[in-house]
Parts: structure tokens; sequence; C-alpha cells
């Protein structure tokens, strides 16, 4: 064991003192102990959305087990539009309506993308379970109506963009339950020929945050400096990159709450408003 050099804080131990640089070493690797807490904090949601291994009462009737989301201390969340089948929706209006009882005034705002669910699908030859997100569930779940459908007449079903309805289907077809018959046409898989699986516990999301990434996070909070932006233009006419950015720190940084944007950054977000066709660049001004 090595001892602790002669300099070293006696008030504090050689193992606090580790952990204190470890945590000093990745906030060097971001940039910023900023940029560190966003991260970090987005990969301890992600984290907690993905861990239902705590106990549940056994007498609760509704088989839903929520997790409340406060805007206040979760990061922003990555959206997608989807429609859930009436049997979910169901056990989602009945849950709202005994928080409602319990708790008055207050109400639930579902986020019916996240989280998991836990089925079991009964076939011909087996039965297999799965833990999913509800888009996934609500994806095979509309196979119990027919055995065959196409991403067109699905994508209406469930009110989701056919693109990403395509990329959730993969996972069904990784896992031999869905075949695409002809193109866009999926069929349920009711025997399967290969060895049969008895808990496969996965997702093909796995890898991909729930969260909004750091960049559309940053993209919405440089939109609080537009409307100043477009006042300038709007009362000045033009105005060089550097007026603009002075007058931002100015009239639109003040305050402890407040963000910062860099010169350079402002200067990607008005390119990116040029492509938008929402400004234009005079060369005069520049």
């Amino acid at each position: 064991m090595v001892p602790d050099p002669v300099d070293a804080d006696p008030s504090t131990t050689s193992k606090s003192r580790r952990a204190s640089d470890i945590i000093s070493m990745l906030v060097n690797i971001y940039g910023s102990k900023e940029l560190f807490v966003n991260e970090y904090r987005t990969l301890l949601a992600d984290r907690i959305l993905t861990q239902f291994n705590y106990e549940i009462e056994k007498e609760i009737q509704i088989d839903v087990n929520a997790m409340v989301l406060s805007a206040q201390f979760w990061p922003a969340f990555r959206e997608e539009k989807i429609t859930l089948p009436e049997v979910m929706q169901e056990s989602l209006k009945e849950y709202t309506k005994k928080f409602e009882a319990l708790k008055g005034n207050r109400t639930l705002n579902w986020k019916p993308h996240l989280g998991l669910v836990n089925i079991d699908i009964e076939l011909k030859d087996r039965t297999i379970n799965f833990n999913v997100s509800p888009v996934h569930a609500a994806i095979i779940m509309q196979f119990q109506k027919q055995e065959k459908w196409t991403v067109e007449d699905l994508s209406n079903e469930l009110q989701m963009p056919a693109t990403a309805l395509r990329r959730k289907i993969a996972y069904w077809q990784t896992q031999g339950l869905l075949k695409e018959e002809t193109t866009d046409t999926f069929l349920l898989v009711e025997e399967h020929k290969g060895r049969t699986h008895d808990v496969i516990v996965t997702d093909d999301d796995e890898t991909e945050s729930a969260m909004a990434s750091a960049q559309s996070q940053r993209e919405e909070e440089l939109q609080v400096f537009w409307s100043y932006i477009v006042g300038m233009l709007t009362n000045l006419e033009s105005l060089p990159l550097e007026r603009i950015h002075t007058m931002l720190r100015m009239f639109a940084m003040q305050g402890p709450t407040t963000m910062e944007c860099s010169t350079q950054e402002l200067k990607g977000f008005l390119d990116r408003k040029v492509k938008e066709q929402k400004t234009i660049i005079c060369r005069r001004c520049l």
C-alpha cells in the first residue's frame, strides 16, 4: 500500500482524494463541469428507466408500474409518436384515474414510448417471454388481430412514421417472430423450426438513448436567442456577427441562470438559419 505524500491534506483520506481525482479527470475529458454533469445525468436517467428489479406490492390490481419524471431533475426526452393499442391505453387510463383520486388536482402525462413492457407471446409451438419497449409491444400486439400487415396499414394503425416502424419491426424479424413475405408486408411466424428460447430479454434500441441528444437540447436552448436576433435585424436590417454576439451578451445572457454562447457557436446557429432561409448573409456586414 502506497503511503500518502508528505504534503497531503490530513483531513481527507487517500480514497476520497482518489475519487476527487477521477472526477476532475472526467471533467477535463468533457471540457467543462456543465458538459460532464449533463452527460452523467443522461446516462443515469437511461439506467433508471431500464431498471425494474425493485419490489412491487402483490396487491396492486393494475398491472402498470409508473415512474414520475420531473422536468426539474430529468434531461429532455427524445420524442417518438405512437398510438398504443386500446388494451394498453385502458391500463394507463385506469392508473391515471386512481392517481387523480389519490392526488386531488394532479394528473399524469404519459410518455408511451418510454419504459419496458413484459410480455408472454404464445405461439403454436412455443411461449416466449420478452422485455421490450412499449413501441415494440404495440407492434407485435397488432398481429393478434391479423397475421399479416403492410407497413402502410400498420403505420396508420399505430399513428407512427413508416421509417421508424420498419426499424422497430426489424427487431421482431431478428427474433424470428415476423418475416417479410413481400416488400413491406410482414407475416407472423407461428412455428419455428430452430431451437426454442425460454426467455429473451433484449431490445434493439438498447444503444439508443431515451434522452434527447445533447446537440438537440443545445439547439433548443439556442432558439431562445432567435427572438432577440430577429428583433435586432428587424430594427437595424443587418449586423455583423460580432455585434450580434455583443448585443446578446448585453440583453440575453444576463443573470445566473442564463446560458452562454460563443461567437463560433452563434455563427453555426446563424448558418443553419441561412439554410432554413430564415435569414441571409450580407457580405458587406461581415
